[in-house]
């Protein structure tokens, strides 16, 4: 775009790219086992993933949530080291050495690059033994499969906008009663209760922390990318264009008309 004379404004880290991992309650499911879910998380390339279908736009995830800017993700979390031979061995030492059935739902709607970048997700989980199905489907039909715990070992690409505080979706994805839960841990629910009772700022930074380390340090989800979004603009029109990182900032903040 740049080379034929289009201006491109930039939202850095606008979207998570990450992968949903269903019903880890299920003792017949293999995503409860935490040794499981980091092993699919070491098969990863998520640098080549960032590189190859996303041209370089953004910068590998190691929190769920945006660094620096959603609550309780810190620059001291890291991205999962990519070693599929560790990946293997993990899944051995966890009683799949020959690997799984897993399915992975690809949304035939939106996002738009879903179809691509599942395809290369599960690539990457095959090189450790698992045997992905790939499941094209429309979102409505997903969620009424999750509203009603009949997802079974699966899992799903995810894409969503960046957000300072993540209670509603936590409440909805990660709690016992979330009407699309992905877990039921008591722990977890424990430590989403007790933030109706901080009182200050910063207890509730400090609160936020924890969640996102149990998040990170568990395994409950694949976070691969934060992935800037572009918009392309004529300079004839436009002088400057700053759309800003917030959902709320509707990308006309910082525009300038000439």
């Amino acid at each position: 775009l740049e080379a034929a004379g289009f201006g491109v404004a930039r939202k850095p880290s606008a979207y998570l790219l990450s992968m949903h991992l269903y019903e880890q309650w299920r003792t017949d499911n293999p995503l409860s086992n935490a040794t499981v879910r980091k092993a699919m998380s070491m098969a990863i390339d998520r640098q080549k993933i960032l590189a190859t279908l996303y041209g370089g736009e953004g910068r590998v995830a190691a929190c769920h949530g945006f660094v620096g800017y959603t609550l309780g993700c810190a620059q001291d979390f890291s991205p999962v080291k990519y070693d599929p031979a560790e990946a293997r061995k993990l899944l051995a030492d966890a009683g799949y050495s020959k690997g799984f059935n897993l399915r992975f739902y690809s949304y035939v709607s939106s996002p738009v690059d879903s179809p691509v970048v599942v395809q290369a997700l599960a690539n990457m989980l095959e090189t450790t033994g698992i045997k992905v199905d790939i499941v094209p489907q429309d979102y409505s039909t997903v969620l009424a499969i999750l509203r009603n715990a009949q997802a079974g070992n699966a899992v799903s690409m995810q894409n969503h906008a960046n957000l300072y505080d993540m209670s509603f979706l936590y409440q909805a994805v990660y709690t016992s009663r979330g009407v699309l839960t992905v877990q039921k841990d008591p722990a977890f629910d424990a430590l989403m209760a007790g933030l109706g009772g901080v009182k200050t700022v910063e207890d509730y930074q400090k609160a936020w922390r924890v969640i996102q380390q149990d998040i990170y340090d568990n395994n409950r989800e694949i976070v691969i990318a934060e992935l800037n979004a572009l918009y392309a603009f004529s300079p004839a029109a436009i002088a400057e264009w700053n759309p800003g990182r917030l959902p709320s900032d509707l990308n006309l903040r910082g525009l300038k008309l000439k």
